[in-house]
């Protein structure tokens, strides 16, 4: 799904540099003013503004809302989704969790930083166990042989085990943290490679640096007006709100790939 969204950032950027429409009456006054600002204080701007070379409705609402959802589509991370999932309930998933993060960003950050919590806990766990058993010495290569990534990916489900064997109800078990470390202190590792991971997850980066230049290009157009003097819709500053919470998400979620490219083993 990360082509949608460097499809929609290619096409937003692309949006700037279309053609504008004659200026308003409004619009002309505004360029008669040379500069004076106190016109925006003393005239009632339109309902609707057409497109033009000074600023527009439509390209204000195109910017915003599709700097919005680009941007909250991208930095979610939801769970690696079952070995019986497919491709259709995945994007339903992760389109609930959208339209909740778009509603209520806090509550998508608390999630972000409860699971950097646990992978940090579990990555703290496992090496600590992977040590003692290291022959009785503690080096640095043991100190370090579960990463982060490989945690994110233990926590958000992407071990499984087949029981079908040993089960009548059920034939494939997540390993939850806790199990994990019950299976280290017996001894047994889950190892998977930290480039196995992060190998698949190139177009995830891509996408993320395109949303990246789309937002910096509004945080720079806003900063630009702030200092000409110059108001800053609501719109604008909603969506800066959304912007500051999904940068703190990509803080936390820096170290996860993209969940539907990784295949559980």
């Amino acid at each position: 799904m990360s082509t949608g969204a460097i499809a929609l950032s290619l096409l937003s950027l692309s949006f700037h540099f279309t053609s504008a429409a004659p200026p308003t009456p409004l619009e002309s006054q505004l360029l008669a003013a040379n500069g004076n600002k106190t016109v925006l204080n003393s005239e009632i701007a339109p309902a609707w503004a057409t497109t033009s070379n000074i600023r527009s409705t439509a390209s204000l609402l195109w910017t915003c809302v599709l700097t919005l959802s680009i941007c909250v589509y991208t930095v979610i991370h939801i769970n690696v989704p079952p070995p019986n999932e497919t491709q259709c309930r995945y994007f339903l998933r992760k389109t609930k969790w959208v339209v909740v993060t778009i509603l209520a960003p806090e509550l998508a950050l608390t999630m972000a930083l409860q699971q950097w919590s646990a992978a940090r806990a579990l990555k703290r766990e496992l090496n600590s166990i992977y040590s003692r058993y290291s022959d009785g010495k503690v080096d640095v290569a043991a100190a370090k042989k579960f990463s982060m990534a490989y945690c994110f990916y233990a926590v958000m489900g992407g071990l499984v085990v087949d029981v079908s064997d040993i089960h009548d109800t059920h034939s494939l078990l997540t390993f939850q943290p806790s199990g994990i470390v019950r299976l280290a202190e017996k001894g047994h590792f889950i190892e998977i490679s930290e480039k196995t991971i992060k190998d698949k997850s190139k177009a995830d980066i891509l996408a993320k640096s395109l949303v990246c230049v789309q937002v910096c290009w509004m945080v720079i157009q806003c900063i630009g007006r702030k200092a000409a003097g110059l108001p800053i819709s609501l719109l604008e500053i909603h969506v800066l709100v959304h912007v500051a919470c999904a940068l703190c998400m990509y803080a936390l979620w820096i170290e996860v790939s993209l969940p539907l490219a990784i295949e559980s083993n």
